[in-house]
């Protein structure tokens, strides 16, 4: 791996290490050895000597510094902006790294230091903002190019295991992305980025063009900088990719996978930070591509404590966290969003005065959670977001009409989701089955040719059940193509 800490619990990379200091994993905190060599280049490793380093994600694996959770991390241990839209109006904030666990037996009665900011006058933020049960370490200021830190004692700084002193110049790389994350949106200052849902892009200059496929919320301008309010596409293409390369100096990722959570259906989701009041809750993995054996789910408490958890061959997850505290979650080996899962008493949900959505000739936002149906009929006034079990995501604008297959979810982003179940699934499976069987033993039957519409028809079947080995026919079935075995109309009958 390319990052640890030093013995002073600063995280460093292996082109910045020592040989011969003391390092440890930045997960299992365990000791790791800096090697380095004329013909290879400077990494870490595990000392093999501690049995509870095989359970760390990064033991036995090559990790660098494109990890997004690892640049995420290491972003974390750094001052960042934060951009919030009031209205017409966009407000910023100045967030600080909070103090680790480590640090928090140091006594505080004698370490007290605040720290200023040059250019703004009100600035107020001290040491006791800064600790994990306050959480107040953010603080309101006017969008500038560069905010010079201090501290009123630097060795109390050092102390707390804090270096936030010095100049912090956001805008050095260029524009800047701010996505969603715990809640807020914050900016990305690592260049390789899994983008989903609305994000920011703040620019000193003007960006010459907006691609297509981007939705526009709203673009302004303020003071000497520019700032657009989008939405991403569900999926995109290599010239998007392309227009982030270029306009944004940004590596736009695709998603490997990616959680929808099954239950409780009383949850709220906004951007990635799910709202939940129970502490169990069960979640369906989709892997788009080749799926890695043996994927592990990465939880991580709000003391940094990680655990992980082996994905079922049903690939569901089932989660019982403790009450009270923070969780976040990644998923090991893929490129996937990290999570992060609040537990609240009640969850309020906004209510919204103009709009309804009719399924099936029933108006039933805010009223149902759950729906039993074999398809339905959707009319909306609002925006919608469907996430289909045939794989396939939808992003309806207002004002629509659409028929669907059911099973899948409905959300209103921010506001609302409602859970359609086929309540023919079980028949359907069986179904399914049987076809799995002939396909299997496809050389023993005689060959037909069927229209491309056919497949796709077969394909959707196969897709929407919930049989074990459905991904191994979908293979089978793809292979084959228009040719399929005498057997399977008799069977779709």
């Amino acid at each position: 791996m390319d990052v640890a800490y030093s013995a002073n619990y600063r995280l460093i990379t292996a082109r910045e290490a020592i040989k011969g200091r003391k390092y440890f994993c930045i997960v299992c905190n365990n000791d790791v050895i800096f090697c380095h060599g004329e013909k290879r280049i400077p990494y870490f490793k595990h000392t093999h000597n501690n049995p509870g380093e095989i359970d760390c994600e990064f033991y036995s694996k090559s990790v660098s510094a494109n990890s997004i959770y690892e640049d995420e991390f290491s972003a974390r241990q750094k001052i960042r902006l934060a951009i919030e839209r009031l209205d017409d109006e966009y407000q910023f904030k100045l967030i600080f790294p909070l103090i680790k666990s480590q640090y928090l037996k140091n006594q505080l009665k004698n370490s007290y230091f605040s720290y200023r900011c040059k250019e703004v006058d009100d600035f107020d933020l001290n040491v006791v903002h800064l600790l994990p049960s306050r959480k107040r370490n953010d603080v309101i200021v006017p969008l500038l190019d560069s905010y010079s830190i201090s501290s009123t004692n630097d060795r109390f700084e050092k102390y707390w295991g804090l270096n936030n002193s010095g100049k912090y110049n956001p805008f050095e790389d260029g524009a800047i992305i701010f996505k969603e994350i715990h809640g807020q949106h914050i900016s990305i200052p690592y260049r390789n980025i899994l983008l989903s849902g609305k994000f920011f892009i703040v620019s000193k200059k003007k960006l010459q063009s907006i691609h297509e496929d981007l939705e526009v919320i709203n673009i302004t301008a303020m003071s000497s900088f520019h700032i657009y309010e989008l939405i991403m596409p569900v999926s995109f293409n290599d010239d998007l990719q392309r227009w982030f390369t270029v306009y944004l100096n940004y590596t736009l990722q695709s998603a490997t996978c990616h959680l929808d959570i099954i239950s409780p259906l009383d949850f709220k989701k906004i951007g990635t930070t799910i709202y939940l009041t129970t502490s169990h809750s069960t979640w369906q993995l989709t892997n788009i591509g080749e799926r890695f054996l043996n994927q592990r789910l990465i939880i991580v408490d709000s003391k940094n404590h990680r655990q992980m958890l082996q994905v079922s061959d049903e690939q569901l997850i089932e989660l019982n966290l403790n009450e009270g505290s923070d969780y976040e979650m990644y998923l090991d080996q893929e490129v996937s969003e990290i999570y992060t899962i609040r537990q609240l008493p009640e969850i309020e949900y906004k209510q919204i005065s103009i709009g309804n959505i009719f399924v099936n000739g029933e108006n039933i936002l805010f009223h149902k959670q759950q729906l039993e149906a074999a398809q339905v009929n959707i009319n909306s006034e609002l925006d919608l977001l469907i996430h289909s079990d045939f794989g396939m995501y939808y992003r309806l604008g207002t004002s629509f009409s659409r028929n669907l297959l059911a099973p899948m979810r409905i959300d209103v982003p921010r506001v609302w989701s409602l859970e359609v179940i086929n309540y023919k699934l079980e028949s359907r499976d069986s179904v399914v089955e049987q076809i799995f069987h002939v396909y299997e033993r496809q050389h023993l039957y005689q060959k037909i040719i069927v229209d491309v519409k056919y497949v796709s028809q077969l394909l959707e079947l196969v897709s929407t059940s919930k049989f074990q080995y459905k991904d191994k026919l979908l293979f089978l079935i793809r292979k084959m193509g228009v040719r399929v075995p005498r057997e399977i109309p008799k069977i779709m009958k």
